[in-house]
C-alpha cells in the first residue's frame, strides 16, 4: 500500500454512546448490564470505531487492497469514563503501512 497513507486521518465522526447501543454491546459481550448502567464499557470504543472505518475502506488509495488488509492494532486515548448519552468524536488514523505478502515459489 501507499506509504503516503501513514498519518492520514478519517473523521472525525460525531457519535453518541446511546443507551440502546451500549446495552447491545454489553449483551453481546456477556457482561452484566447493571455494571454498565451509568457508563459504557471501555471496549465499547471498538464499536464506535466502526463509524470511521467506512471512510478508511472507501479511500481510493486503500480500496484496491481491502480484500487483503490485515488489522494489526488499535489504540485509544481516554480522559475518563464514557457516560451513557455522551457525544464524542471518533477519528481513525493510519499509523503504519503493510506491504503485500507473496507466497514462496512452488517447489
Amino acid at each position: 500500500m501507499n506509504p503516503d497513507l501513514v498519518g492520514r486521518t478519517y473523521g472525525p465522526i460525531g457519535v453518541v454512546a446511546d443507551p440502546g447501543s451500549v446495552a447491545a454491546f454489553v449483551t453481546a459481550t456477556g457482561d452484566h448490564p447493571k455494571r454498565w448502567a451509568m457508563a459504557a464499557p471501555p471496549l465499547f470504543a471498538n464499536a464506535l470505531l466502526f463509524k470511521a472505518a467506512p471512510l478508511f475502506l472507501r479511500d481510493p488509495d486503500v480500496a484496491p487492497f481491502t480484500a487483503s488488509l490485515i488489522h494489526s492494532e488499535q489504540e485509544y486515548q481516554w480522559s475518563g469514563a464514557l457516560p451513557i448519552g455522551s457525544a464524542l468524536d471518533v477519528e481513525g488514523r493510519e499509523r503504519q503501512t503493510l506491504t503485500a505478502a507473496t507466497p514462496p515459489p512452488a517447489s
